[in-house]
This record gives C-alpha cells, sequence and structure tokens, in this order.
C-alpha cells in the first residue's frame, strides 16, 4: 500500500524514530505508541512539539483521552498521530491530481 510506505517515511522523518519499512500497521502503530510512551515519561515537552507540528487537533486529543480513558493514554495518541498523517498524505496527493491538470487549465 502506497499510503502505508509513506506514513513510514513521514514518521521516521518528523518523529526521528527508527522503524522498518515493511511493518504492519498494527505494528507500527505498537512501536509508535511505544516512542511515545517514552516521549512521555523522558521528553513531554519534545512530545508536545511533535503534536503541535503535525497539527493532531487538540480538542480530538483531549475528547479522545477522556472518551478512552480505560486505554494507554500512548495508544490514543498514536491512534491520532496515524490518523493525523494519513490525512496529511492523502490531502498531498488530492492536491497533487489536481496541479496535474492540462497545460491550458487553471489550477486553484
Amino acid at each position: 500500500m502506497k499510503n502505508h510506505s509513506q506514513l513510514i517515511h513521514v514518521l521516521k522523518k518528523d518523529w526521528d524514530i527508527n522503524l522498518d519499512d515493511n511493518l504492519s500497521l498494527e505494528e507500527l502503530h505498537h512501536r509508535l505508541a511505544g516512542y511515545i510512551n517514552q516521549l512521555m515519561v523522558n521528553d513531554f515537552s519534545r512530545l508536545l512539539n511533535l503534536l503541535y507540528r503535525i497539527d493532531v487537533n487538540e480538542e480530538k486529543l483531549k475528547t479522545s483521552l477522556k472518551e478512552f480513558y480505560d486505554k494507554d493514554a500512548a495508544d490514543v495518541i498514536a491512534t491520532l498521530v496515524i490518523e493525523r498523517q494519513l490525512q496529511k498524505i492523502l490531502l498531498r496527493e488530492q492536491y497533487k491530481a489536481k496541479g496535474s491538470g492540462t497545460a491550458g487549465e487553471e489550477s486553484f
């Protein structure tokens, strides 16, 4: 899956996390949650900075943490990070598709 490999690439680059390129989505989620948990304990300000930088919706984060209070917070955050990164990948692809019209077309 093209988006899956792009997701791994983006996470490796933006989060400075060592990930194998052939991880399943479940394994990726597990590794990312572990990394987030490590950041929560050792470098919380870096975690907040990363979440801000990739534009995870703060209200959605708060709501999700309350809604899934019985789950590990790192798992909840990892889910939101993956959702947001995939959303950004899809938006980029849609924008590229619109921009690749014929030469005479204007694109906005």
